[in-house]
């Protein structure tokens, strides 16, 4: 466990995909409520979560932006990563954090199979596992075709983290 700072580790994770955004005609916007204090953590395994979360975000929005927020609550850091895009279907809202399952995509592109668009279905129940191993929650709130905004809470306080090696 080492001193981590979610804005710090956002930023970077934002940036990293700044590129890829504006390739796709997408806005990417860092919005920072206040200070971020540092918390105990592990920095690589968020760092993992958020650009999972993030890379999704981009990946399944055809237009317009994704947003992603850092604020502090009483007890809690917060990220939102809220999107424009597809959004989740009830169904799969369901299942979306569960190993080896993947929503379905009503439109993948051209010449693109929608497996290849998803990947393995991993990349959620591990983030969820991550976050929990941190003492936080990962929750998902989607409407088909207005988007979905994924929020990652923490504890304030230091983290009682179970083994985080991955």
């Amino acid at each position: 466990m080492r001193k981590m700072n979610l804005e710090e580790l956002t930023d970077r994770v934002v940036r990293s995909f700044k590129a890829y955004a504006h390739q796709k005609g997408l806005i990417l916007n860092l919005v920072v409520g206040q200070d971020i204090q540092d918390m105990e953590g592990d920095p690589d395994r968020i760092e993992q979560v958020l650009t999972n979360l993030v890379g999704n975000a981009i990946k399944f929005t055809d237009s317009g932006s994704i947003t992603v927020y850092v604020t502090a609550k009483p007890g809690w850091q917060e990220i939102r990563v809220a999107d424009t895009g597809r959004g989740i279907s009830s169904d799969d809202m369901n299942r979306i954090f569960e190993k080896f399952r993947k929503g379905k995509d009503p439109r993948p592109p051209d010449n693109v199979s929608v497996s290849s668009r998803q990947g393995m279905g991993l990349g959620l129940f591990i983030s969820k596992s991550i976050i929990e191993r941190h003492g936080g929650r990962i929750s998902v709130e989607s409407k088909p075709g207005e988007g979905s905004t994924f929020t990652i809470r923490l504890p304030w306080a230091k983290n009682r983290v179970a083994s985080i090696k991955s």
